[in-house]
């Protein structure tokens, strides 16, 4: 999936946001999550000058076999701003899959996370108990990162690594792999034009069967916020 990265996670005032994102395909760590069918979200968010903050998202298949619900993320957190350069967050997020999926079946799962952000940079540790309903145990390590090119144009980069620690289940061939991504996105007023480079890494097992299996692809965007 196009990460739309924020610039910055710090803000002043109580707002609530959203946007309606349309991708060519969706992507979560290194895999495609939609058979490689296009996808359009709506994506809601809400910013307390306390610190907290949420946010939820639904996306849908637009292919032209098995259209429908995807994927259902909530989000729940809190956020402190250090001083003007530097903030810090943790957070919990639910997912849940549909049937829509490229595993075929039904499944939600939790990760708690920590971060820190120095200006337009973001490190994140991700923990689950049960990763994907895997049974499985797992730590994602990643780092995002944006540079404004000027005119309204972004680079925008993504490095993730996951390490099952613990569980009965199994990630795949491996205990771990990781992923990878570069990407520009283009602001018109409201609207964003994106596209990025995305590799899942060479090793481990992949999340799903299926011809969508590659673990590398071009994926283009367009969102509009609200």
């Amino acid at each position: 999936m196009v990460n739309l990265f924020i610039f910055s996670s710090q803000t002043s005032h109580a707002q609530i946001s959203g946007s309606v994102l349309a991708e060519t395909d969706s992507w979560f760590r290194g895999r495609s999550i939609s058979q490689g069918q296009p996808v359009i979200s709506v994506n809601l968010s809400y910013d307390d000058n306390s610190g907290i903050y949420g946010g939820t998202a639904i996306a849908f298949t637009l292919g032209e076999q098995n259209q429908g619900p995807l994927s259902f993320i909530g989000s729940l957190g809190y956020a402190k701003n250090i001083d003007t350069n530097l903030s810090t967050d943790i957070a919990a997020t639910v997912t849940t899959y549909t049937e829509r999926a490229s595993r075929m079946a039904n499944e939600t799962f939790v990760e708690f996370h920590t971060g820190l952000t120095y200006k337009n940079l973001t490190g994140r540790i991700r923990y689950s108990p049960n990763f994907q309903e895997l049974d499985a145990q797992t730590i994602y390590m990643e780092v995002d990162a944006a540079h404004r090119l000027g005119d309204g144009f972004n680079m925008l980069a993504h490095a993730g690594f996951l390490q099952q620690i613990g569980g009965v289940g199994s990630l795949g061939e491996r205990n771990s792999r990781y992923d990878l991504s570069l990407g520009v996105s283009k602001d018109i007023g409201l609207w964003n034009i994106n596209g990025s480079i995305n590799y899942g890494g060479d090793r481990g097992g992949t999340f799903f069967s299926g011809p969508w299996r590659i673990r590398d692809a071009i994926i283009l965007g367009v969102s509009r916020s609200f």
